[in-house]
Formats: structure tokens, C-alpha cells, sequence
């Protein structure tokens, strides 16, 4: 016998995983489309770079 809490569980987390992509995509165009600002991580490796190599 087929629990039916389970498969609509499944069911559920395949919409969810969906869900998941489609916002990933969305988010990624919007990084697209944005000039890349540096960050404070790589500001501080450009400032730092080739230093004691």
C-alpha cells in the first residue's frame, strides 16, 4: 500500500525544487545586468596583490 503523504511530500519538494531553479535564474540575470561592484574581499586582494609573492 502507497502512503499518500508520501508521494504528495515528493511531489511538493519537486515543485519546491522548481521553485528553486527558476528564482536562481531570475537571480542570475539580475547579477547580469548589474555592473559588478567589487567587494570588500577583493578590494582588499587587489590592494594586497603581489605582495610577497
Amino acid at each position: 500500500m502507497n502512503e499518500p503523504t508520501k508521494s504528495k511530500l515528493q511531489t511538493e519538494i519537486q515543485e519546491a525544487k522548481k521553485e528553486q531553479k527558476e528564482l536562481l535564474k531570475k537571480h542570475e540575470k539580475k547579477q547580469k545586468k548589474k555592473p559588478k561592484k567589487e567587494s570588500k574581499l577583493d578590494s582588499f586582494k587587489n590592494k594586497f596583490k603581489g605582495k610577497g609573492e
